[in-house]
């Protein structure tokens, strides 16, 4: 009797609730062979039915216990959630900041909480994100070197006046230059992979 029950204490671990019913209804078919068994075994001998029957109590589960059993294993398993929230990551951020600083000069310490200041931060993302973008800058520079070249070339060549802002012309021309042409090959690009997966 104890080694049919051993298979269901194995398999506790994880149930649904399919598994429940099941379990219940072979324990409850294990209990009827055991009265079974008893009458039997009561026709050739004298045994004692109320200490029988409290073997087959034991023995026997019900399935309200085997669905208790499998929510706390589920409950035990179950792995929690932790959510990064805004106020999480900036509280962190904030105690990574002074665990930096607190290695650092005074002078440092005050120059990184001005530099590291939350105004100054947005700031310096948003021109990041336009104005100091890696490839305009070296379109523009491109630009304004060939460009100069070709300017003072001419103007030694013919004797005309350069103005100054010139160059800051030819600079912002390369720019802008390099940025459209950084989204044009973004958008190029996008469609290339949005044929290649639709193939």
């Amino acid at each position: 009797m104890a080694q049919e029950q051993k298979p269901i204490q194995s398999k506790q671990e994880s149930f649904t609730s399919g598994e429940l019913e099941k379990l219940s209804v072979e324990a409850a078919h294990n209990s009827l062979k055991q009265k079974e068994k008893a009458s039997n075994a009561h026709e050739s001998g004298p045994i004692n039915k109320e200490q029988l029957q409290s073997v087959i109590d034991k023995e026997a589960k019900t399935s309200e216990s085997y669905k208790k059993q499998a929510e706390a294993n589920n409950h035990d398993t179950s792995p929690h959630k932790h959510y990064l929230t805004h106020k999480i990551k900036t509280a962190v951020f904030h105690q990574t900041m002074d665990d930096v600083r607190s290695h650092l000069s005074p002078s440092e310490q005050r120059f990184s909480k001005i530099i590291h200041n939350d105004t100054i931060e947005s700031l310096s993302n948003l021109g990041g994100k336009t104005v100091a973008r890696p490839i305009g800058i070296l379109g523009g520079a491109t630009i304004l070197v060939i460009g100069s070249f070709i300017v003072l070339f001419f103007a030694k060549r013919y004797g005309f006046e350069v103005p100054l802002s010139l160059f800051a012309a030819l600079y912002v021309i390369g720019f802008v230059l390099m940025i459209i042409a950084e989204y044009l090959y973004r958008i190029v690009l996008n469609i290339f992979h949005k044929k290649q997966q639709n193939i």
